[in-house]
């Protein structure tokens, strides 16, 4: 499917969708249930390490007080828990789940919680 609209105003967001969905689509051609696991753990890696990186920039920028660069970045952050993880998610799943017959278990709800722990604190304090 094609990524959902609400990701393509953050620019980084958009390339981080468009460099995902390229490497899913590379991936495609050649999946193997082997291949499942490992990539679902550096999958579940990477994207801790996005929600990291955004919320330590909106915390070291004070990003999250107010301001048009604030507004904007809590925005970003926002599309990134609640549209691209879920869309990138089900990508992923989808990629490997013709091949894992039913057997994938990277990507589960509590391994895309945890890793989004730092974001989405950020993002429910912001909306208090």
């Amino acid at each position: 499917p094609p990524p959902p609209s609400a990701l393509m105003p953050p620019p980084p967001l958009a390339c981080l969708c468009n460099g995902v969905l390229n490497s899913l689509n590379e991936l495609r051609h050649g999946a193997s249930p082997r291949l499942a696991a490992p990539l679902g753990a550096l999958f579940l890696a990477a994207l801790h390490t996005s929600a990291s990186e955004l919320a330590n920039h909106a915390i070291a920028r004070d990003l999250t007080v107010t301001g048009d660069e604030g507004r904007a970045h809590l925005q970003a952050c926002r599309a990134f828990v609640e549209i691209f993880v879920p869309f990138a998610s089900s990508c992923f799943r989808s990629t490997f789940s013709p091949v894992a017959g039913g057997a994938l278990t990277a990507l589960n709800s509590d391994d895309l919680a945890e890793a989004l722990a730092p974001l989405t604190a950020l993002v429910e304090s912001a909306a208090e």
